[in-house]
């Protein structure tokens, strides 16, 4: 594969993502990518991430409960949400979860990218 269909692999890729990772990592998220072999940038492009606006709905419905922290891996908080939530008070980290949980879902995906690509 010669260096413009890799260059035109990876524009693709951060295009069709970049709602999964946060605006100002995209640049270091893609001079990571240059750096990978074909091989590995194969198995990046395997990679499914959290979509924002999905656990947004999920924090919504479900956030009294800590299934939007346990779904980001942050089971130690979402134990303690779901402890709250069980006496009332939990309601009010509930609603400030609201605000954070698209940042929270873009810095976890990028997070897991760049773990992945340590470990190739």
């Amino acid at each position: 594969m010669d260096y413009n269909d890799r260059e035109k692999r990876i524009q693709r890729f951060l295009v069709e993502n970049k709602k999964y990772f946060p605006p100002a990592r995209m640049t270091d998220i893609k001079v990571k990518l240059q750096s990978l072999t074909n091989e590995q940038f194969e198995q990046v492009e395997w990679l499914e991430f959290r979509d924002p606006l999905t656990m947004t709905l999920i924090a919504f419905f479900l956030g009294t409960l800590g299934v939007d922290r346990f779904m980001l891996g942050d089971s130690k908080n979402g134990i303690f949400k779901l402890l709250l939530s069980i006496i009332c008070v939990g309601t009010i980290w509930w609603f400030i979860d609201l605000f954070s949980i698209q940042e929270r879902t873009t810095l976890y995906n990028h997070k897991m990218l760049m773990d992945t690509i340590s470990y190739l």
